[in-house]
């Protein structure tokens, strides 16, 4: 099973419950992104793009699959800390922290994924390790 898959079944565990993870919509998508979703997702005409993709997203693993290049997913201290993946599990040497983030490493952003401290213990071990990072 890839990754991608891995972390897609954890985040929907998560997202059904109790609050281990937030998501934060992208209200300025690009044309890329909106273009990809037409392709996978039905969109009921009085919904934003912005609202849908993340919702369907996590609820279908082909959709979220279509999207995880431009998926962050944000650790519980990434304010403060340099923890940004992608939704392949890939770390994001190249995003900030305390910023208002558009973009997903070198790809335009669909959204963004805020992980619990519970959330990010779970997934932890399907993410890329920072500190490996710097030895590439």
């Amino acid at each position: 099973m890839e990754n991608h898959c891995k972390i897609f079944g954890m985040l929907a565990r998560c997202r059904q419950g109790s609050g281990l993870i937030t998501v934060r919509p992208n209200d300025k998508l690009n044309p890329d992104v909106v273009a990809a979703a037409k392709q996978v997702i039905q969109k009921p005409f009085y919904r934003s793009w912005s609202a849908v993709i993340p919702e369907e997203a996590l609820k279908a693993e082909n959709t979220f699959s279509v999207f995880r290049s431009t998926i962050l997913i944000a650790g519980p201290q990434s304010a403060h800390l340099r923890q940004f993946w992608d939704g392949s599990g890939n770390f994001l040497a190249n995003v900030h922290p305390g910023k208002s983030h558009n973009s997903c490493g070198s790809t335009n952003l669909s959204f963004t994924v805020l992980l619990s401290d519970q959330a990010f213990a779970l997934l932890r071990p399907l993410l890329e390790d920072p500190e490996l990072e710097q030895f590439r």
